[in-house]
């Protein structure tokens, strides 16, 4: 039988990133305190975070996209194990070129990094209450130790991470608060 202890081993041992336990619960509780039930999350991985946030909250519904096959069927298999397919409804896309119908209530960032602002833009529009941005500070690269970072790659997704976070602080329409949970989260509301 699976459970989402089941599905944490399976990511340790794949190297399959997953939200930790304490970003769920914050995730959670954040949905609740904006009565949030219909949620797009885009950064499917294995649903690990889609599967905890149903059965904790069974009203909830979520459609996660994830643009890795190997992820998504994986993915997909855990939803059917947990029997929650009628709760999540999974899509392989790469989130960039989606066409969201319909509004939710919430959105869940959880994908590639140095993607957060354009993935803003292309779905909050789309989102009526919350949306929740996790790893923004990237084992702490972002800030604190940008100096220690020799690859390119790695240098041009922290200015895209920087760069987004000054996106949201110069928006007056929006309150961002940065939570100090995991590897860093921020809330967006409208004001």
């Amino acid at each position: 039988m699976i459970t989402l202890e089941t599905i944490e081993d399976f990511a340790r041992d794949n190297d399959v990133p997953i939200m930790s336990r304490e970003s769920i619960d914050f995730v959670s509780k954040t949905l609740k305190e904006n009565k949030a039930v219909s949620i797009l999350e885009i950064g499917t991985a294995i649903a690990y975070s889609a599967s905890a946030l149903v059965l904790e909250e069974p009203d909830r519904t979520i459609l996660t996209l994830e643009r890795d096959e190997e992820r998504y069927d994986q993915a997909n298999k855990n939803i059917s194990d947990l029997n929650l397919k009628n709760q999540i409804q999974t899509v392989l896309t790469d989130a960039q070129h989606y066409s969201v119908e319909g509004h939710y209530d919430a959105l869940i960032i959880d994908a590639a990094k140095a993607q957060n602002l354009s993935f803003f833009k292309l779905y909050f529009a789309y989102t009526d209450k919350v949306c929740i941005i996790d790893n923004i500070d990237y084992h702490g690269f972002v800030e604190e130790r940008f100096d220690e970072i020799y690859s390119r790659n790695l240098r041009s997704m922290m200015r895209r991470i920087k760069e987004f976070k000054e996106y949201l602080n110069s928006r007056p329409d929006l309150i961002s608060t940065y939570h100090d949970i995991g590897d860093g989260m921020i809330v967006v509301k409208r004001k």
